[in-house]
């Protein structure tokens, strides 16, 4: 869906995503996981009082879903949208 601004190492050549120096555009579970820490953070700085399997269970709820409709082997429980969460 969305990539994430990443640092990129100054020494490569720009990726083919993004034409800034030292950062690129990428996707993927090395891109998810910082992004879905991120927004357990900010669920949680919000709702102190959560625990950490009601907040991975309101990212699962108010991820985008893509895909099939519902879970799948592919999309998973879909993309975790923090506006969502916080609506």
């Amino acid at each position: 869906h969305y990539r994430a601004l990443s640092t990129w190492p100054t020494y490569l050549p720009p990726y083919f995503t993004a034409n800034l120096k030292g950062y690129a555009l990428l996707h993927g579970t090395s891109m998810a996981a910082p992004k879905v820490s991120g927004i357990a953070g900010v669920i949680k700085s919000v709702h102190p009082d959560y625990s950490p399997s009601r907040v991975a269970a309101l990212i699962r709820k108010t991820a985008e879903d893509l895909g099939k409709k519902g879970q799948d082997k592919l999309f998973g429980s879909g993309e975790a949208n923090i506006y969502n969460a916080l609506k």
